[in-house]
């Protein structure tokens, strides 16, 4: 088996909190929330379940309050993520701006949604429910019908799936996670 998992040094990042200290220490549902056209139903269907929301990049804030924000992308170069960041206090990512140091190995496969997918299943006790994730198939490609710099994202559907299918076999206790919709309901 491919070990995806982070083998580099961890980064010296400017933060008090390690993100070892939250090991299985949520006890409600996660959500963890993607920005495709299908959030806004997805947040209706899962509303009953209050969930902690774990966003990725900042897109889910026009329709909830995160309780933590994942980002893998340079704020500048996604629009409105810097201005968001600035007052998000519970921010998760391999960078300088991060609140948490990653202080554990964790499933790094480029996207955001790796890390997001790999935090929920590391912190959450119960069921993770994946919302918005229509893999940038869909047009508009985002629910609030903002798609710059997200081109060349379409496409290749088999390879984007397989990509988070590694997510069952390499997070812990897999079998929690459920896609609420769309192309990744095939695998959770």
């Amino acid at each position: 088996m491919i070990n995806i998992f982070s083998q580099r040094e961890f980064p010296r990042q400017n933060c008090q909190k390690k993100i070892s200290e939250l090991y299985q220490t949520i006890s409600k549902p996660v959500a963890v929330l993607a920005a495709g056209p299908s959030l806004p139903d997805d947040l209706i269907s899962i509303f009953q379940k209050k969930a902690v929301y774990i966003g990725i990049n900042h897109h889910a804030e026009r329709l909830v309050d995160l309780d933590f924000i994942v980002f893998t992308d340079r704020a500048e170069d996604v629009p409105g993520l810097k201005e968001s960041l600035k007052s998000h206090k519970n921010k998760i990512s391999m960078s300088n701006d991060s609140d948490y140091l990653l202080d554990v190995p964790y499933w790094k496969e480029g996207m955001t949604a790796s890390l997001a997918i790999w935090f929920a299943c590391f912190a959450a006790k119960k069921e993770i429910l994946l919302c918005g994730f229509d893999l940038w198939e869909s047009n508009p490609s985002h629910f609030y019908k903002h798609s710059a710099g997200v081109g060349h994202l379409k496409g290749n559907l088999d390879h984007k799936i397989n990509v988070h299918a590694k997510a069952w076999d390499e997070c812990f206790k897999p079998e929690r996670i459920r896609a609420v919709s769309g192309p990744l309901t095939q695998i959770f």
